[in-house]
């Protein structure tokens, strides 16, 4: 081997074998656990989940075909096996996933189409919470000045606004027991 070192790319299962191809190129063979199950055939060993996958530097490989003793098998049967795998495409690095990977087209369309109509209930939500403010606004003004204009106004210097302390009803008192 090599003193490059190599390091497995998929779901390890088992130790990785390292051992060197015929061009010389180092290579690592392990088991690798895969989400779906490949078709069994009756003629050629395989386990179900399992695949046996080969890295290099450049490029992995793989096959369903697991022989007793998989992976430690010499190297004449692995490169057999190496010559009879199929390349994996490496991952993407991208991150972002086109529209239709995250909702179909259907929603998307619906989506766009109502645009026009979330947008005027947005504006309807903020003239209500704009007018609410406003009333609000004259509310405490009252209140602190005594009129509808002192919102807009400024006290008088030295002067500060103070809230009117108003009498309890009578039904809020209640007689003192004796």
């Amino acid at each position: 081997m090599s003193p490059i070192s190599l390091y497995p790319r998929g779901n390890v299962l088992t130790e990785p074998m390292p051992f060197t191809a015929r061009d010389g190129s180092p290579w690592l063979a392990y088991i690798e656990g895969i989400a779906e199950p490949r078709a069994r055939s009756p003629e050629e060993p395989t386990l179900p989940g399992r695949r046996l996958r080969f890295d290099s530097l450049t490029e992995s490989r793989a096959t369903p075909v697991l022989p007793p003793g998989s992976p430690f098998l010499s190297e004449v049967q692995l490169h057999e096996l190496l010559d009879r795998a199929q390349v994996i495409p490496p991952p993407s690095t991208a991150t972002w996933h086109p529209r239709h990977f995250l909702i179909n087209d259907e929603w998307y369309r619906f989506w766009r189409e109502t645009a026009g109509q979330r947008r005027a209930f947005l504006e309807r939500v903020q003239r209500l919470l704009s007018a609410g403010f406003d009333i609000t606004l004259a509310f405490v003004a009252r209140l602190a000045f005594g009129s509808d204009e002192g919102a807009d106004s400024r006290p008088a210097e030295g002067h500060y606004p103070v809230a009117r302390r108003r009498r309890s009803p009578r039904w809020a008192h209640r007689p003192r027991a004796k």
